[in-house]
């Protein structure tokens, strides 16, 4: 379920998204290798002091432990950030990483969607 948002929650979000998209862009190669790996989605507490940062790992079967790697990587990744967004917050809201299954909830539907077809036909 998605949370409802302020409108300064979605403005810190955006930011955020931003500024971490730039983040794995510049650091992607050396993190993740070949695998494609996309920031889908950033929710922000009101207290703007916790930041949910959810990445879409379709196709990757290791996802678990990648999203348990960058959780246990949080406070250096945290510092890279806090770098970028220096000029723009106060302070930087600590950061925790979900994986964002929506693609490959998508996906599956699709499938079943396709096999229900072919039964009908």
């Amino acid at each position: 379920m998605k949370p409802m948002l302020n409108q300064r929650q979605r403005q810190v979000a955006r930011s955020l998204q931003r500024a971490m998209g730039e983040i794995l862009a510049e650091n992607g190669r050396a993190w993740f290798g070949n695998k494609i790996v996309s920031l889908t989605q950033v929710y922000v507490t009101t207290d703007l002091g916790l930041a949910r940062f959810y990445l879409g790992m379709s196709m990757i079967k290791e996802a678990d432990e990648l999203i348990k790697e960058f959780n246990a990587q949080s406070k250096g990744i945290k510092k890279i950030l806090a770098a970028k967004i220096k000029n723009q917050f106060r302070r930087c809201p600590d950061i925790v990483f979900f994986k964002d299954d929506t693609l490959d909830e998508q996906i599956r539907l699709d499938e079943i969607f396709d096999e229900m077809k072919k039964k009908d036909e």
